[in-house]
């Protein structure tokens, strides 16, 4: 847009007639290439500001709960069945 503006005056130095005609051609190009707004352009988890959203926080607790339902509930760990001790998952 810059460029226009610095052309434009460019044109009115030598004829302001011809400036005076070509900008509403440059304005009318300009609104349609508006249509797209930095909202549209930017990738997800993005704020309007461009800053990452913060991330989710994790709750390990339930995590640990899931993976020993997991593992359980799976016919191959028979040798939990006594209670025995399942470490900690590390992921």
């Amino acid at each position: 847009m810059e460029t226009f503006a610095h052309f434009v005056d460019a044109v009115k130095l030598k004829d302001k007639n011809l400036a005076n005609q070509i900008i509403p051609y440059i304005n009318k190009h300009f609104s349609k290439e508006v249509k797209n707004s930095i909202g549209n352009l930017m990738p997800p988890n993005f704020t309007e500001n461009g800053y990452l959203l913060p991330p989710k926080p994790i709750n390990a607790d339930e995590i640990y709960l899931d993976s020993i339902d997991n593992y359980n509930t799976n016919p191959d760990n028979t040798h939990l069945q006594n209670g025995d001790f399942m470490p900690y998952p590390t992921t």
